[in-house]
């Protein structure tokens, strides 16, 4: 008769056994209570619907769907990169290209000029955007920001506003000091107050063009502007809240009937557009509309109205802009945009050369240990502490 022999154990081999043991029984313990707790916490409650479904939302169950944990993995980061850096390229591309399909004329000219004469060098399609353009102003400060009359506004979340320094005919006086015809606007509407007040409304651009065309007989006809409806609907249906249109031309206020310098028409139109300050320190707001288009050829602008203020102000140069449509926007925005498009392309493409390398090395490292596991064969160890070499069964 066989049997098999125990082998025999040493003392340390004896404690490494009952620590083992040990250790199994307080896993098995652990685990019997997790499930336990899991089984508690996943029971649900016996009455109340709502209970039950406030029970459901509460205790979901682990996703299966596995796609979100396998894109935070470094290639699928990488791709993603790569992908992003490829597409904001091509946008970005594509807008610059844009931005040279979309004609435009700038004439510049300052307080002593009457008319300037420009020439188109290719025909304008559509509609034609006549606008002005100043550069350098401080019209994004808040403290110029806030200075409007609260009287004219819809008060929101909009922060506050003060016309402190700006709030009566005196300051209006003092600051638009050698503007005539500003000033004449507001001492030709009676009574005393000065409405609207405020440095955004005293420092409205009132410059007034008229664009000539040279015609076949060698003289000059005047081509129609449309400076009507020029101002955002959410900027036209707020002031249509606050400021009313009379009989004779004069814009009132609606809270107390106080008339103000503004009048009805386009010079209402471009104090709209005006009140609606830039983000930066450039300017450039529309003032009109030509309907059908411009052929190529020789043109001028009249300046019926030419504010000395503005040199004044330290802007030495003012613009007029006539230029084409484009669904994306201007040139300079189209620019600017596809600009903004590269720089992120070029940051996409960092990120992705990263991520790229860091897959390499990964990668390169995984080899290294799976080779180095083939040399060093590890020795199978049985649960009596011994290699299966050296257990001996004897009979």
């Amino acid at each position: 008769m066989t049997m098999l022999r125990r082998p025999s154990l040493t003392e340390e081999q004896r404690l490494g056994l009952r620590t083992m043991d040990e250790v199994q029984r307080r896993y098995t313990m652990r685990r019997a209570l997790s499930l336990n707790m899991a089984k508690q916490a996943w029971a649900e409650p016996k009455k109340g619907f709502v209970k039950r479904i406030a029970h459901e939302m509460s205790q979901q169950p682990e996703a299966w769907f596995r796609i979100p944990l396998w894109f935070y993995r470094v290639g699928s980061q990488g791709l993603c990169a790569s992908i992003l850096a490829a597409g904001f390229l091509a946008l970005g591309g594509g807008m610059i290209s844009q931005s040279g399909s979309v004609y435009e004329v700038k004439v510049a000219y300052g307080k002593d000029d009457v008319e300037k004469t420009f020439t188109l060098e290719q025909d304008i399609e559509g509609e034609v955007f006549v606008s002005y353009e100043l550069s350098e102003v401080s019209m994004n400060r808040r403290d110029f920001v806030e200075s409007k009359d609260k009287r004219t506004l819809v008060q929101g979340l909009g922060g506050a506003t003060v016309c402190e320094g700006a709030d009566t005919r005196d300051w209006a006086g003092w600051r638009r000091a050698g503007d005539k015809n500003f000033l004449a606007r507001i001492n030709a509407t009676p009574g005393t107050e000065f409405a609207p007040c405020g440095l955004v409304a005293i420092s409205m651009f009132t410059d007034d063009f008229a664009i000539f065309g040279l015609n076949v007989t060698g003289g000059w006809g005047r081509i129609a502007a449309d400076e009507s409806d020029i101002a955002i609907p959410a900027d036209a249906t707020m002031y249509a809240k606050k400021l009313a249109e009379t009989n004779s031309g004069v814009i009132q206020l609606q809270s107390g009937g106080v008339d103000t310098w503004l009048t009805s028409g386009s010079f209402f139109e471009h104090w709209k557009v005006w009140c609606r300050t830039p983000a930066s320190a450039h300017v450039r707001n529309l003032w009109a509309v030509i309907r059908g288009g411009l052929k190529k050829g020789q043109y001028k602008v009249q300046f019926l109205e030419n504010s000395p203020i503005w040199e004044s102000w330290g802007v030495p140069q003012k613009y007029v802009i006539l230029s084409g449509k484009h669904t994306l926007g201007s040139k300079g925005a189209l620019a600017f945009l596809g600009a903004v498009c590269l720089a992120i392309a070029a940051l996409e493409a960092i990120a992705a050369l990263g991520f790229l390398s860091s897959f390499l090395l990964r990668r390169k490292s995984r080899e290294y240990v799976s080779e180095k596991g083939k040399e060093d064969k590890p020795m199978l160890i049985n649960t009596w502490g011994k290699s299966t070499s050296e257990c001996t069964c004897t009979a």
